[in-house]
Order: structure tokens, then C-alpha cells, then sequence
């Protein structure tokens, strides 16, 4: 497992920032692999799945106070420098409100 260790490092860190404890760590490291793991293997994730599947170790975990909310999202994408961006379909055919968003590392 060390070479996911040392993905998990290099993904979670900030440069200069000071480290803050997490509230739900195990959490955190199970969504952290899942993502790993997935953006390894060429799949786009969207927010939605993202959420969806954060609910799910909290279940999994039996974390009840555990919201998953846009914001603890939004902070774990930061965290792990997961940028977001529209995913692009026929220029002709896309409508802007009804895109998809995904994150990449």
C-alpha cells in the first residue's frame, strides 16, 4: 500500500497552508482512493457521483452526522486540486444549463 500512500501525500497537501484536522478522516481517505482510482482509470466525475458516493461511506462508515453538503465537497475538490469544467459535446448541441460538470486531477 505504499504507493497509494504516497498518492494520497501528493494530492492532499498544500504547499504552504497550514494542515487543518479533519472531521471525518476516514471518510476523507476512502473518498480520496475512490477518486484515485477512478480518474486512473479514464473515467470523468461529476459532482452528483461525487456526492452520491460520499453519502454511501458515510453509510458505510456509519457516520450519521455526516451532510455531504456542496461546501465539504467543494473543500475536499480544493484540498485535493480537483478542478472542475464543463464537459464539452457537440458545439452545436450543448446547452449550457443542462452540461455536465466533471473534475479532473
Amino acid at each position: 500500500m505504499p504507493k497509494t500512500k504516497s498518492a494520497l501525500n501528493k494530492y492532499s497537501q498544500a504547499k504552504g497552508k497550514r494542515q487543518n484536522k479533519l472531521n471525518f478522516p476516514e471518510i476523507e481517505e476512502a473518498l480520496t482512493l475512490w477518486v484515485l482510482k477512478t480518474l486512473e482509470n479514464g473515467v470523468d466525475i461529476s459532482d452528483q457521483v461525487l456526492h452520491e458516493k460520499v453519502i454511501a461511506f458515510a453509510s458505510l462508515y456509519k457516520v450519521e452526522n455526516f451532510k455531504g453538503s456542496n461546501g465539504w465537497i467543494g473543500r475536499f475538490k480544493k484540498r485535493h486540486n480537483l478542478s472542475c469544467y464543463l464537459k464539452q459535446r457537440e458545439a452545436a448541441s450543448i446547452n449550457l444549463m443542462n452540461s455536465e460538470k466533471t473534475f479532473k486531477i
